[in-house]
């Protein structure tokens, strides 16, 4: 199995005001409409990530495997009458 180098995910994260959250959904609405399934345009995701007893998934996705997978359960807005269970694949071929 041959390993790439892989790029690193950043994530910033900034407080914003009452103010400053109407401002940017004013502007947003402009280009984006909001998500017709949730009410108020939102919804909660839930998920459970699945991995064996050697961690094959998170090790996989630790150093960069070219092809990995890994499975999960999803519900939205807390709902127990619709689960997913679905399987995220990788290949970088």
């Amino acid at each position: 199995m041959i390993y790439r180098e892989r790029a690193l995910r950043h994530e910033y994260k900034f407080p914003a005001t009452a103010a400053q959250c109407e401002i940017l959904r004013e502007r947003f609405s402009a280009v984006m409409t909001p998500d017709a399934h949730g009410e108020n345009g939102c919804y909660r995701i839930t998920s459970v990530y699945l991995d064996d007893v050697y961690r094959t998934a998170y090790n996989d996705k630790l150093i960069g495997a070219d092809t990995r997978k890994k499975y999960r359960i999803r519900t939205y807005d807390l709902s127990d009458k619709l689960l997913h269970f679905e399987c995220k694949y990788k290949d970088r071929d």
